[in-house]
């Protein structure tokens, strides 16, 4: 591997560009080493350093480190870029008073230096670049160990915290998954022809059917979105493409949905959904998947929703202005910042709480690290003068990767079932963004703001391929309905998953709050609009407390006899002949036998995949079709 170093490929070359005062400074910290008089001249100085540098003197030398100087020089040392990446090394070796930056050039010797300059050695090894000397390497790697991967520091339980949430979301996934992918198959999904965004009715209906409902209450806000899109289209403004909806007050965006809001996409993005007509339909994917394990078909997600351009999670940060300046060149793919955090997820320990802040921390520690924007300076709040995020302390990794790093895991990852998650409202959450110019009169920055801790589950283990199989979790007891002779279906709305509630409506007529009915037009109606028939017949028997009763069964078997009786054979065209003795020789002619048959005495069917051989064969014969089809 070649280092560009600067033209310092050696300690030499390196020591040659300091200043004249900066190596009097070490010349004068290392005068303890030094036998007889100090030289002056500046050549003179560098070899005396050097020769403080050769290879026996090393070892000692590097014991007058620091603790964390040495951990500097070993980062440096087997650094695949000879490179001290200084956000890594404070995130990994701590960020305060004790650990900055300045502790790197601390004096590591008890000797004050005159003018209180406490630099230590730590120049001899390491440029102000950051980078190494080669011939420093290759001495150093002798005796200098690895340094110690990243490590996350983990909770074996929540903290207790006034209004922390705790969701479980692999269940929740779980059962989510079918019972969206049956709205879709009802076709109750609308989508804005404006945005191709889900209408806020369309928010509603999957919201109804979300497990325990979204993260926060629909009753914080859940406004038309699409209306709200339109409000900012044109402006320059965040292209949110689904709004926080309505206003607390002048700035601050009410919560909204979160769950809700992923699924149409990530159903989309997995090539389960397509927007056909003004709303949402299943692809054929997607009716496969109404009868695959939910746990593979949500593995499946998540793999095509790291490449998909559908949306930019950080878009979502409404807050968070000028992300469309210049058409959002700006912005870096999304697809780079999903994979260095499923990177870190992967190296997370299974089943164990961990901050979110911590979760940041140790992908900057660990060299998982991505960048939201090639340009601070065009992302603002409030004002693009006064509240750019390009001014110091304003566009630090709190407010853009971590606010993404919250939108990403609690949106997606967790909708998906991945990560369990313990939050609080959003204005509960530290207010970390005070110092930012315009930004007084918000509660929150994002609705993300109150995400506090995540844990990564068997189901995110297995869709991170991290192991080969998902064993769900066995289930509560399911058994909550109850099938009578009647052919009526009892079952309490309070035992029901929405998906439940769902598939039976597609196949009885509900008569009560508490009963459903099914008879042979209901059952024929649900499999002629797709419904399997097997389908129906597994869900009453696996949901019923009781067995079958033989007049549901006998119901269940009438169906199936006449589903057979007739078939479909796809289209066709009639034909009409002025003559039955005409009709008779077409339909035998050796070319058209067995591709038309006869209807009646003067009539000639003709399926549409032999119409071109039909029409071809009729100009042998000397006709042709003449006027509009009979049908």
């Amino acid at each position: 591997m070649v280092y560009q170093l600067l033209d310092a490929t050696t300690l030499e070359d390196m020591l040659s560009t300091y200043h004249l005062e900066d190596l009097k400074q070490l010349l004068r910290l290392a005068r303890p080493l030094i036998e007889g008089r100090l030289p002056t001249r500046k050549d003179d100085i560098v070899a005396v350093l050097c020769r403080l540098m050769s290879r026996e003197n090393l070892p000692g030398m590097w014991r007058r480190l620091t603790d964390l100087q040495k951990a500097a020089v070993a980062e440096v040392l087997y650094s695949p870029i000879n490179k001290l990446d200084k956000e890594m090394f404070k995130a990994k070796y701590g960020n305060n008073e004790k650990r900055d930056e300045h502790e790197f050039h601390r004096d590591s010797s008890r000797e004050d230096n005159e003018d209180g300059l406490r630099s230590g050695y730590l120049p001899l090894f390491i440029g102000p670049d950051g980078r190494m000397p080669l011939d420093l390497r290759e001495a150093l790697r002798s005796f200098v160990k690895r340094p110690a991967d990243a490590r996350v520091e983990t909770l074996d339980d929540l903290p207790e915290m006034p209004g922390l949430k705790r969701v479980e979301t692999a269940r929740q996934a779980i059962h989510e998954l079918p019972a969206i992918l049956r709205l879709v198959e009802m076709g109750k999904i609308r989508v804005s022809a404006t945005t191709q965004r889900v209408t806020a009715a369309g928010i509603r209906e999957i919201t109804r059917v979300l497990f325990n409902g979204d993260f926060y209450p629909a009753g914080r806000g859940v406004a038309d979105h699409a209306e709200a899109d339109r409000g900012v289209a044109g402006r320059g403004e965040v292209d949110h493409r689904a709004s926080a909806g309505r206003r607390l007050d002048e700035y601050q965006p009410e919560v909204g949905p979160i769950r809700a809001f992923a699924w149409p996409l990530l159903l989309q993005a997995g090539n389960l959904a397509a927007v056909v007509g003004g709303k949402l339909g299943l692809t054929s994917a997607g009716r496969k998947a109404l009868n695959a394990p939910p746990h593979e078909i949500l593995r499946s997600i998540w793999r095509r929703w790291l490449k998909t351009t559908i949306i930019d999670e950080f878009s979502r940060i409404e807050a968070i202005k000028g992300q469309r300046a210049k058409g959002g060149r700006h912005m870096t793919a999304p697809s780079g910042r999903r994979a260095a955090i499923a990177e870190a997820l992967a190296e997370v320990p299974v089943g164990e709480w961990i901050g979110v802040e911590e979760f940041g921390r140790f992908m900057r520690a660990s060299g998982h690290m991505f960048e939201v924007t090639r340009n601070e300076w065009n992302l603002y709040v409030g004002d693009p003068q006064y509240g750019s995020l390009g001014y110091a302390g304003f566009g630090g990794w709190n407010i853009l990767q971590g606010r993404y790093l919250m939108v990403f895991l609690l949106e997606y990852v967790a909708t998906l079932g991945m990560v369990d998650v313990a939050y609080t409202n959003p204005e509960e959450a530290p207010r970390d963004f005070g110092n930012i110019w315009g930004t007084d009169d918000l509660l929150y920055l994002s609705r993300y703001d109150g995400l506090r801790y995540i844990r990564l589950n068997n189901l995110g283990a297995y869709c991170l391929e991290l192991v080969e199989d998902y064993a769900p979790e066995p289930e509560d007891e399911r058994r909550s309905i109850t099938v009578l002779p009647n052919r009526e279906i009892i079952a309490p709305p309070q035992q029901l998953l929405p998906t439940d509630e769902l598939l039976l409506a597609r196949f009885a007529r509900k008569t009560s709050e508490s009963a459903w009915s099914m008879d042979l037009g209901t059952i024929l109606a649900a499999v002629e609009g797709g419904l399997d028939l097997d389908e129906i017949r597994r869900f009453l028997t696996v949901r019923s407390k009781n067995p079958l009763p033989d007049t549901v069964r006998d119901l269940l078997e009438d169906a199936a006899r006449r589903l057979k009786r007739l078939t479909d054979c796809g289209q066709a065209r009639l034909i009409e002949a002025d003559d039955p003795a005409l009709a008779l020789e077409i339909v035998n002619n050796s070319s058209l036998r067995g591709r038309c048959l006869l209807a009646g005495e003067r009539y000639i069917v003709v399926p549409s995949d032999s119409e071109g051989l039909f029409r071809s064969t009729l100009r042998e014969l000397g006709y042709i079709l003449s006027g509009a089809s009979k049908v």
